[in-house]
């Protein structure tokens, strides 16, 4: 018994120095790591990951390209002080392709072609006949178009022009697409009446008519509308004057219409008039 008290009171001691030997350093005791939670409780909901937005596939200054995971890409992504990116390509918009001409009448030609992405609006120019100019035949934002008033039995060319819409293109014109060709019918291909027909007294007996000239018109011819209820012809001229005369007191109407010399209008038809103009003599009507 008096062994076995000798042990537990040389057991003792040693564990008290111990203790003195751990407190005598002044480090507090290392903490103990807490366990990391694998998932939320149950009671919280976890935030959803956001959905990645997806890499632009144009090509072009300001076009962001790589991974969406890249530490570059996203940084500037995220940045509220990056410059417009607008428009994405830095110059006009490529010229139409594919001009061509679909149908024409006598005084008509419809055309189509191939646009391209980001063009507001298409500008028509023709030029034909004797006119070596180019005239603008309007604009349009669909891919095909009719020119009309035009004259008939003419061939006439066309070409276009498209405008950059300020997004994907600047607002400038581009270059001018190749040019087609395209003739107007020519069947039953008569003149224009004259333009500017007016009647002036000339004496009490007779008047005097005068107009604009029709381009491509050869002769003209003058007409008064009789009694019996119809237009009469009383001559013709290469003019752009003609004096009536022999006419008697009260009011008379005429009209004046053109033939061509076949190019472009017909030389064995008279078009349709111009509209009829009036004046009033006096010398008295024979009995």
């Amino acid at each position: 018994m008096a062994l076995l008290g000798l042990l537990l009171a040389l057991g003792a001691e040693g564990a008290g120095a111990e203790d003195d030997s751990d407190s005598s350093t002044g480090e507090p005791p290392a903490a103990t790591p807490e366990a990391t939670p694998t998932e939320p409780p149950a009671h919280v909901t976890p935030e959803a990951e956001p959905t990645p937005h997806p890499t632009p596939s144009l090509e072009g200054p300001g076009v962001v390209k790589g991974d969406p995971d890249d530490d570059q890409t996203a940084s500037d992504e995220s940045s509220d002080e990056r410059e417009p990116r607008s428009p994405v390509f830095d110059r006009p918009p490529p010229a139409p392709t594919d001009l061509s001409v679909t149908t024409t009448t006598l005084t008509s030609v419809a055309l189509e072609w191939t646009g391209h992405f980001g063009v507001e609006r298409y500008r028509v120019q023709y030029r034909g006949g004797r006119t070596t100019s180019w005239t603008n035949g309007g604009s349009t934002t669909a891919t095909s178009t009719t020119v009309r008033d035009l004259v008939c039995n003419t061939t006439y060319s066309f070409r276009l022009y498209a405008l950059g819409d300020g997004n994907t293109w600047q607002v400038a014109w581009s270059g001018v697409s190749e040019t087609v060709t395209g003739a107007t019918l020519s069947a039953n291909c008569t003149a224009p009446g004259p333009e500017g027909l007016t009647a002036t007294v000339a004496s009490p007996s007779s008047v005097r008519l005068s107009w604009t000239a029709v381009p491509d018109g050869v002769r003209y011819k003058v007409e008064v509308w009789k009694t019996r209820a119809e237009w009469t012809e009383v001559g013709t001229t290469t003019g752009t004057t003609y004096t009536v005369r022999n006419l008697c007191k009260r009011k008379h109407f005429f009209r004046v219409s053109t033939i061509g010399d076949g190019t472009p209008y017909s030389r064995t038809r008279y078009g349709t008039p111009a509209p009829h103009v009036n004046a009033t003599v006096t010398a008295p009507c024979p009995p």
